[in-house]
């Protein structure tokens, strides 16, 4: 039984980085990113033109970064130094001053910080690439050294050294200890890349293609042994635009593909093209020779394509349809010789009318009969124009769940139901709040679920809005027992959490209370709000806040219910009232559950302790609200809850 998940992700820069942190946070992913190394834009290109058989590495070093453990302070130094750009004000000789120091040990900040935080080995390490560099820079003081970035500089060092770009990769990666993997996808050759745009201009290099914003989309891109000529240009300047097409397809080379991804591809579980700068960072990658070919005998994986979901540079007035219909024509090398469905099985789209942030210049998109299935939402994070990579791993991971789950029985998910009436002026940040729990660590992944329970606001819409959550709206408000059981209902998780749809509760709180139900100790989990406190009054001043005289009848009623529960079940709970209870999806939709109203917890919490179901407690934080403020709880609830527990004593 596999224990991890092979994904090979194509993907370019930074327009990946989200879905490639989101997805290296899981322990159950093992991920191989594969880049191009076409690069040849600013102090890249620089270092191409000087240094025989170099490729550009920035695209390696951005995919290191993104895949650094963030949580580690080592970690967050090296990207720090691995990012750090020596500045158009210095002159060579103070930057070499400064790489000096480094060497010896007398760097000044913020340089000196970096390095001292770093892993021992790995300064050792830099300081034998960096050495190599300077000896080969003291013999070649042809090129400038601003604007490079020492990420740039110490890969330049570990190429001399090894003397291979591919080896480079290996090494280097080795050397900064990241847990997953990078891979150029060819076997090294330095190929230069050139765009020809739909009015015959000539794009003579990578850094032209993602210079400056294009007033017109690119036609095609090619990859030449050398970099044209100025013959070449002057022969291609008399040609027509078609012309100009055959000329340069006939300069075109087609690179091997590195000899470790026919492996990688095949075993994979998940492929998925990232989105990114297109022609410049994702297309050169599919004209690699069979890769389209090999990603089509693998029939086992879900091969996903992520949609940009903003226009860039390279891309305007493109649809998402172009998107897609420019991957299938790269990847079978400009011809129709694979069935579409046998390269793609999924598409990720943003809603093009989903205006999230006001920023962005969507992509449109029209719906198309293709043969894969197109998931049109918003996909937008924090960052407009960028993907959020945690929905994206969770929609990944749902495309196929139950295939995942038999391939991989570590992971879980988690349904978090929130019922929801008149939150209009809540919703958002509690839906924040609970998207912002990294469960990750923990194997889980997340399902949203908000149900409307017939409100009078804007609330059904502001959830409806925000990406990765699935909203429901309650014709009439019907209860909040109603909206939960449908909530139930629609779970898909193999566990359940109520959430409220107020700021009470803080969801950071599951990671309390999911290990007892991950290790199967438990089937129901509550949050006690009252267990460790000291005394009543510093109990009703945590509980409570600055309002404890206020509250003094909901602490009773908690007591009291919590001494009927006793007697009449024989169990004691601490605390009956809490919210937050965590259940096994399976025992919890056994329940043939029928109130409406709040008294369903009860209901709930009765039915459980009769199957005799031990119910774990951990202590919870807690901060309440106001009736100003939207608290709908009231007194007459208290005794709807005693007589639901009293009922369903004695009724199934």
């Amino acid at each position: 039984m596999a224990t991890r998940f092979k994904v090979a992700m194509f993907t370019g820069g930074r327009g990946g980085n989200s879905i490639t942190r989101a997805i290296a946070k899981y322990p159950l992913f093992e991920l191989t990113n594969i880049i191009n190394a076409y690069d040849d834009g600013l102090s890249t290109g620089v270092l191409r033109n000087h240094i025989p058989g170099f490729l550009g590495p920035s695209d390696v070093r951005k995919n290191l970064v993104a895949l650094l453990d963030h949580d580690r302070a080592d970690h967050r130094a090296l990207e720090k130094l691995l990012e750090y750009r020596f500045d158009f004000s210095k002159s060579n000789s103070q930057i070499i001053t400064q790489l000096n120091n480094i060497l010896s040990g007398d760097s000044e900040p913020p340089l000196s910080s970096f390095t001292a935080a770093i892993h021992e080995n790995q300064q050792r390490e830099f300081r034998q690439f960096l050495n190599t560099f300077l000896i080969y820079f003291q013999a070649h003081r042809a090129f400038p050294l601003q604007d490079m970035s020492m990420g740039n500089i110490l890969m330049t060092g570990c190429f001399l050294e090894v003397g291979d770009f591919n080896l480079m990769v290996q090494q280097f990666s080795q050397v900064c200890g990241i847990s997953h993997r990078i891979l150029n996808v060819s076997q090294g050759e330095n190929f230069w890349l050139v765009g020809l745009k739909s009015d015959g201009e000539i794009l003579v290099s990578e850094a032209d293609l993602v210079r400056e914003k294009l007033n017109l989309s690119l036609t095609d891109i090619f990859l030449l042994a050398t970099p044209l000529s100025d013959t070449q240009l002057q022969e291609l300047n008399i040609l027509s635009h078609n012309g100009r097409q055959d000329y340069l397809l006939n300069l075109h080379q087609q690179p091997q593909l590195n000899t470790v991804l026919p492996q990688v591809l095949l075993d994979a579980d998940f492929i998925i093209y990232a989105p990114g700068t297109q022609f410049s960072s994702l297309y050169p990658t599919y004209l690699t020779e069979g890769l389209g070919k090999l990603i089509s005998f693998n029939r086992k994986a879900i091969k996903l394509l992520i949609s940009n979901i903003g226009e860039d540079c390279e891309t305007p007035n493109l649809s998402a349809n172009d998107l897609i219909e420019k991957t299938l024509y790269y990847l079978n090398n400009r011809a129709e010789l694979n069935d579409p469905a046998e390269l793609i099985t999924d598409v990720f789209v943003n809603k093009p009318e989903t205006d999230f942030y006001g920023e962005t210049r969507y992509l449109p998109y029209v719906p198309t009969p293709y043969p894969f299935q197109i998931h049109l939402r918003n996909w937008e994070g924090q960052r407009p124009g960028t993907h959020h990579g945690e929905h994206v791993v969770n929609a990944m991971l749902n495309l196929k769940y139950e295939e995942v789950v038999a391939l991989n029985s570590n992971i879980r998910k988690l349904s978090v139901v929130i019922p929801a009436y008149n939150e209009a002026p809540y919703i958002a940040e509690v839906i924040r709040k609970v998207q912002a729990v990294d469960l990750a660590p923990m194997n889980v992944i997340k399902e949203i679920i908000v149900v409307d329970d017939g409100s009078r606001d804007n609330t059904f819409e502001i959830a409806n809005s925000i990406p990765g959550v699935k909203a429901f709206k309650q014709t009439v408000n019907q209860g909040k027992g109603a909206a939960v059981k449908r909530g139930i209902e629609i779970a898909s998780g193999d566990m359940i959490i109520i959430q409220d749809a107020d700021l009470e509760y803080d969801p950071d709180d599951y990671k309390k209370m999911l290990p007892s139900l991950l290790d199967g100790s438990f089937k129901a989990v509550y949050g006690s709000r009252t267990m460790k406190k000291e005394s009543v009054h510093r109990h009703l001043a945590v509980l409570h806040g600055k309002h404890p005289a206020q509250y003094w009848a909901h602490y009773l009623a908690g007591v009291v219910l919590s001494q009927i529960t006793f007697f009449l079940f024989g169990r004691y709970l601490t605390d009956t009232l809490t919210a937050y209870k965590l259940y096994d999806a399976p025992l919890l939709k056994s329940l043939k559950l029928r109130g409406k109203g709040f008294e369903l917890d009860h209901e709930i919490t009765a039915k459980v302790i009769r199957r005799k179901i031990d119910i774990l407690e951990v202590p919870i934080s807690y901060t309440p609200r106001t009736k100003s403020e939207g608290k709908k709880i009231s007194a007459k609830d208290g005794f709807i809850a005693v007589a639901t527990l009293m009922r369903f004593r004695f009724t199934s």
